[in-house]
């Protein structure tokens, strides 16, 4: 069964979605590792920084896995690069 909570585009609120997803994780019995706080920080940070309106944070535990879902009100437009970047390229 996945859960959702609302929060504004706001960096303070990346901790708060942090704090909520391993909430739901534990109750379903599973483990936060540092891996999943860190996936949660980078999708709620990026939805802070390049998206538009407020942020839902879906999570769903099932078993052993979790999926982890933000979405946001969309606004900007990211254009598709002409190419992929070089494997040693920083961002891409």
């Amino acid at each position: 069964m996945a859960t959702s909570r609302a929060y504004r585009r706001d960096l303070p609120q990346v901790r708060e979605a942090r704090q909520f997803v391993a909430s739901e994780i534990e109750s379903a019995g599973g483990a936060v590792t540092d891996d999943v706080l860190l996936v949660v920080s980078e999708l709620v940070t990026n939805a802070v920084r390049h998206g538009g309106g407020d942020m839902e944070v879906r999570v769903a535990v099932g078993g052993s896995s979790a999926c982890i879902a933000v979405l946001d009100d969309g606004g900007r437009v990211v254009a598709q690069p002409p190419e992929s970047p070089p494997v040693d390229s920083v961002g891409g």
